[in-house]
Parts: structure tokens; C-alpha cells; sequence
């Protein structure tokens, strides 16, 4: 007889993994000294939820920024300075004429008179309170100066010239023709006060720095016709 085997289908045997008991930490909230409660993390299961600090913005307050300005003050300039003939090459004999230009370019009116002093070839660089006759070069020592008295308005000028009508003749010496061997001439507004370091213009630091003007490229040619030693000036006041 012809047997027939059937297999009996294969047992699964089942194997049971159990979980392993879940650990439900326990949040002890710690009190600071400020009353604030902080939680902490726990060392065992699971990573616990962080809860994001909130931080307060402070509050801030912006001012302005103010600028002070400078106070309003005169600017004295020479703003030009002519010679008739115009020309920069003379003899020592040719008459000659000087005009200067004297300009208020400040945002006040002068308020006082105040000195300007001209001078040629001069042995040092000019400076507040030196006069003309105390500078003078190797040529022969001449030099003008002026008492301007007029208040000059912001913007206003004032012509000054080389004749007996303009000049402080008590501190002026000119023969009316550039002295021989002049090479430059120069202009100091506001000169003199031996009071102070200013001269009589309160014209502010930037002011104070621009009261020199000098006109090179001359040329005098011919001999000295008089002493080159400084003339004997009278004492001069500090305004005019």
C-alpha cells in the first residue's frame, strides 16, 4: 500500500517580550530666594520638555542729539589787495598806490574798531601784536597802518589806501614808492591789542586764523634812498 505522509504545518512558537516598565519621572519644582520656580531635569526616562525662558526686553528711551552751534562772531579778511600801477616789477622811484579790501565774511558786526597794519619784506612770519615797524626785513623800514572805526556789518567791506586822507599818519611811515629790494608785502588785520591774544575782534578760533594775507612775486629795483633802521614811532593804543 502506497502510504501518504501529510506534514503537519510547522508550530510557531510565540516568545512574549515584554516592555519594560515605563518610568514616569516626578518633577520636584525647586524654589529659589527669589521665589521663582525653576524645574528640574530628571535623571532617569525620558528627556523632559524644555519650556523656553521668556526674558523681558528693557526699555529704552532715545534723546536727541544736540548740537551746540558756535555764537555768531565777525570774520575780518583782506579780501584783496591792488597796487596802481598793476604791476609787480618797479623801480624804486615809481610812485605807487596801494589799495586793500577789508572784509567782514563773519555771521556778527564788529564791535569795536580795530588796527591793520601793512608791511614789506618782513623778518619774521607776522603775528598778533607785532607791529609793522618792530618786523621789519633787509629793505628799507617803511610800513602804513590804519584805524578802522567803522562797524562793518556781516558782509560789508572797507577800502583802506596808501594817501594821508586813509592812513593813522602818527603810525604810518611811506614815501609813497615800494622800497628797493621788496620782494612781498603783507596785510595783518586785527594786529594789535596788548591786552589780549586776539586783538580787539572776538573772532573765534577759525576766525582768528585768517587775518594774514601777503602779496609775492614783487620786484623793486634800484638803491635805497633812506634808512633802514626802524622809525621812531609813537606808543599806540589798543583801539583806535
Amino acid at each position: 500500500a502506497t502510504g501518504t505522509l501529510t506534514a503537519a504545518p510547522p508550530t510557531t512558537t510565540a516568545t512574549s517580550t515584554a516592555a519594560p516598565p515605563t518610568s514616569t519621572p516626578t518633577n520636584t519644582p525647586t524654589t529659589t530666594a527669589t521665589g521663582t520656580t525653576v524645574p528640574v531635569t530628571p535623571t532617569n526616562g525620558p528627556a523632559a520638555t524644555t519650556t523656553p525662558t521668556t526674558v523681558p526686553q528693557s526699555n529704552r528711551s532715545y534723546l536727541p542729539h544736540v548740537v551746540r552751534s558756535a555764537p555768531p562772531r565777525p570774520d575780518l579778511v583782506v579780501s584783496a589787495i591792488r597796487l596802481i600801477p598793476d604791476q609787480r616789477t618797479f623801480a624804486a622811484t615809481d610812485p605807487v598806490q596801494i589799495e586793500l579790501t577789508i572784509t567782514n565774511q563773519g555771521t556778527a558786526a564788529t564791535a569795536s574798531g580795530f588796527w591793520v597794519d601793512l608791511g614789506f619784506n618782513p623778518l619774521e612770519a607776522p603775528r598778533q601784536n607785532l607791529l609793522w615797524q618792530d618786523n621789519c626785513g633787509t629793505v628799507v623800514c617803511q610800513g602804513l597802518t590804519w584805524g578802522v572805526t567803522t562797524t562793518l556789518e556781516t558782509g560789508a567791506s572797507i577800502v583802506l589806501r596808501s594817501t594821508p586822507d586813509s592812513y593813522a599818519a602818527s603810525f604810518t611811515r611811506w614815501e609813497g614808492r615800494l622800497p628797493a629790494g621788496t620782494n612781498n608785502l603783507y596785510v595783518y588785520v586785527d594786529v594789535w591789542n596788548p591786552e589780549s591774544a586776539t586783538g580787539t575782534v572776538d573772532e573765534g578760533s577759525a576766525g582768528e586764523q585768517n587775518n594774514t594775507t601777503v602779496l609775492t612775486g614783487l620786484t623793486v629795483e634800484g638803491t635805497r634812498t633812506s634808512s633802514a633802521a626802524p622809525p621812531e614811532l609813537p606808543p599806540r593804543p589798543a583801539t583806535p
